[in-house]
């Protein structure tokens, strides 16, 4: 649920900094080289910073611990590879992020129709 609420948000931020639409810069080859691996960095530390909060969370609780063994020692290797990222992707992306934006959208929508109706 957090981390639907946390898509949410970067929804919002995401949707509201791109409103106003604007030409991408023409960039060479050695800048979408850089830009690609500061992205492959970025994802690299921030997966290992969340591999290490769940670690210290492990360490500093034995029921935690003993959770997170349980369910990975339940879990195949066709759930973890395959299915696991395909259901993420259909729920988490596809469902709460385009309901999310769809909302967004239609605040605006009416916000703005309301604002021209009783202001202008």
């Amino acid at each position: 649920m957090l981390g639907a609420l946390s898509a949410l948000v970067g929804a919002v931020l995401g949707l509201t900094a791109v409103a106003q639409p604007r030409p991408l810069p023409m960039r060479s080859m050695r800048d979408h080289l850089w830009l690609t691996g500061l992205a492959l960095g970025l994802g690299i530390c921030l997966g290992l910073a969340n591999l290490g909060a769940n670690y210290g969370m492990a360490m500093m609780d034995p029921a935690i611990y003993e959770q997170m063994v349980t369910r990975w020692a339940e879990f195949s290797s066709w759930s973890i590879v395959i299915s696991g990222p395909i259901m993420e992707e259909i729920i988490f992306r596809l469902f709460l992020l385009t309901h999310g934006s769809a909302l967004i959208w239609r605040v605006r929508r009416i916000r703005k129709s309301l604002f021209t109706r009783y202001l202008c």
